[in-house]
């Protein structure tokens, strides 16, 4: 069973909106999920990022019937068939949670063990043990550090042993994940036209949007870039000005990689669109013409890139 939960009331939405998915995904066995009124009501008073993805997963993980579950990330792209390996190994280790890196940041160290959430196998048992507030992200002391506990990591530093914490890997060409896409874009909301954190997530949202097979949306992106006269973009042509004034051409250079390893994954044939949009963000970036497509590319994506280009 795949259980979504949508982050708004189900009245919000048109009556199609499930039948529609369920129509074009018969074979995943969809449950969808709503927020209660006062979950709708707390949740879009704070409209911060991770108030939601907590709540919409603990309410996913009630509604969860099997002995293990496994929390993907919306703006998480699996390209290969490696969750069948890692759910085996999950299951035949014992462990409580297993994911795909040690969590690192917000003064955490990967010696604390700790696994992050996203993309992450869960015992449903364990996690059913406690209230879902303890999965909640909170401040603490951790070996003397003081950090931010992201979701689910206090539950795992207090309840459950260091040997029932693993991680398995996976490549680029397993998984592409720009990281805090839809983190990013709920803060953009909140606080228009702020410099936050580069926004370099951002980029990929016309890509997405291309791949759910709006074809234009890769060149209109560009178009709004290029007619923008500031840093300050209308990315998405919704209205929406997203201030890019912090983006830098290394941040470029990384979701390009991201998207151009979808594409070779995918095998998507080399098109013109995606170049004329990186050629955009390098331009927003100020990025000398000479550094363009050049940072640490690999030999396929160079090969994908030059075939691009003469298509464009």
């Amino acid at each position: 069973q795949t259980i979504i939960t949508v982050d708004t009331l189900e009245e919000n939405l048109s009556p199609a909106f499930e039948e529609n998915i369920r129509r074009q995904f018969p074979e995943l066995n969809i449950k969808f999920v709503y927020y209660n009124q006062k979950q709708y009501d707390v949740a879009e008073k704070l409209n911060l990022p991770y108030v939601y993805a907590w709540l919409s997963w603990t309410i996913a993980l009630n509604e969860c019937q099997t002995k293990t579950a496994f929390i993907h990330d919306y703006d998480a792209l699996i390209l290969k068939n490696t969750l069948e390996k890692r759910y085996k190994h999950f299951v035949e280790s014992g462990v409580k949670i297993q994911g795909i890196m040690w969590y690192k940041t917000n003064g955490i160290v990967p010696e604390d063990k700790l696994s992050s959430t996203f993309e992450s196998f869960v015992d449903i048992r364990w996690i059913k043990q406690h209230p879902p507030l303890q999965m909640f992200n909170q401040v603490g002391i951790l070996n003397g550090r003081r950090v931010d506990f992201d979701t689910l990591l206090y539950s795992q530093y207090r309840f459950i042993p260091q040997d029932q914490r693993t991680i398995m890997t996976m490549g680029p060409e397993e998984l592409v994940h720009p990281t805090q896409m839809i983190h990013q874009y709920t803060m953009t909301i909140k606080f228009p036209n702020r410099p936050w954190r580069a926004y370099i997530a951002l980029t990929m949202i016309p890509f997405f949007y291309y791949l759910s097979g709006k074809r234009k949306f890769l060149i209109e992106a560009a178009k709004n870039i290029r007619d923008s006269e500031s840093k300050s973009i209308d990315l998405l042509g919704n209205g929406i000005r997203i201030n890019f004034s912090r983006l830098t051409s290394l941040g470029v250079n990384n979701m390009l990689k991201n998207m151009l390893q979808v594409c070779l994954s995918l095998h998507i044939a080399p098109f013109g669109d995606l170049i004329e949009y990186g050629n955009a963000l390098y331009c927003l970036t100020e990025t000398p013409s000479s550094a363009c497509w050049k940072e640490n590319f690999s030999s396929e994506q160079k090969d994908w890139i030059t075939s691009a280009s003469c298509s464009s």
